[in-house]
């Protein structure tokens, strides 16, 4: 799962988890780090693609922009 609203999901996994349940990953793409215009998608698309060969099983990953 991709998400910007780390808030709520940070929660939901952590709950999730410590009730004995698991979860494919949720991957957070901060606003502040990711714009939200058009022309965005591809950074997002990049740091996406960058952890795909990572296990990401019950982990919450915070996204990094990709480097110039």
């Amino acid at each position: 799962m991709l998400t910007e609203n780390v808030a709520d999901f940070a929660g939901i996994a952590t709950e999730h988890l410590s009730t004995g349940g698991h979860h494919p990953g949720v991957l957070v793409a901060l606003s502040s780090r990711f714009s939200h215009r058009p022309s965005g998608i591809n950074a997002i698309a990049t740091a996406v693609f960058a952890v795909t060969s990572e296990d990401l099983d019950d982990r919450l990953v915070y996204l990094g922009p990709p480097s110039p």
